[in-house]
């Protein structure tokens, strides 16, 4: 089975580098995050911009005729104007209900429910894994459970951040350390199943 990972890898800019100095770890402690800390960043960050722009180009090159989104969050994907018209039917599975209201078309299937407990009878040509493998409980068993939804051929979209910087701080900090970084134990899984990958990478400011 010729199975090809695409692993979209964010570059951001460093927090010493933010702030012109070093920071130790006792200053780190200083700053005080606000509750929707994260909700502000993604807001006045182009990452989002730019990840929807690689995966749309993508999906323009592949044109699959499936497409499971894990973990979709908002839609704005769906509804770009830039969305391939090739695309027959799109689920989308999102365990909270929260972004129910940009959820529409008639090629969307909405599931509320968690990856790891769902059950689909469909296989797909595509599958998206936007920053949501951070908190999967079994990480190898859901990326098996991946690719056994995957047709022949398919193609698994990973977005996940770099090991440093300012949105693995930010999203520490904002989460309080309750999802787990993935990027080389992602590697280390598609390694040992023998898995082909390219890897993007994309900077973001």
């Amino acid at each position: 089975m010729n199975i090809t990972k695409t692993i979209l890898r964010l570059k951001k800019i460093d927090l010493n580098t933010i702030f012109k100095f070093p920071l130790t770890n006792q200053m780190k402690t200083l700053f005080e995050f606000p509750e929707n800390l994260f909700e502000q960043f993604v807001e006045h960050s182009d990452e989002k911009t730019k990840v929807e722009s690689s995966i749309l180009s993508l999906l323009n090159e592949v044109q699959p005729n499936t497409i499971l989104n894990i973990g979709a969050g908002l839609d704005t994907l769906t509804n770009s104007v830039s969305f391939p018209k090739t695309v027959r039917e799109i689920t989308l599975l999102e365990k909270s209900s929260n972004y129910s209201h940009s959820y529409n078309g008639k090629k969307v299937i909405v599931v509320n429910d968690d990856f790891e407990e769902w059950e689909s009878g469909h296989k797909y040509d595509l599958i998206i894994v936007s920053h949501v493998l951070y908190y999967f409980r079994d990480k190898s068993k859901a990326i098996n459970k991946m690719l056994s939804l995957l047709n022949e051929g398919g193609i698994i979209l990973f977005v996940v951040h770099k090991p440093k910087g300012v949105y693995k701080y930010i999203k520490d900090a904002a989460f309080k350390g309750n999802y787990e970084y993935s990027y080389d134990k992602l590697i280390n899984i598609l390694k040992n199943l023998g898995c082909h990958t390219k890897e993007i990478q994309i900077e973001c400011s």
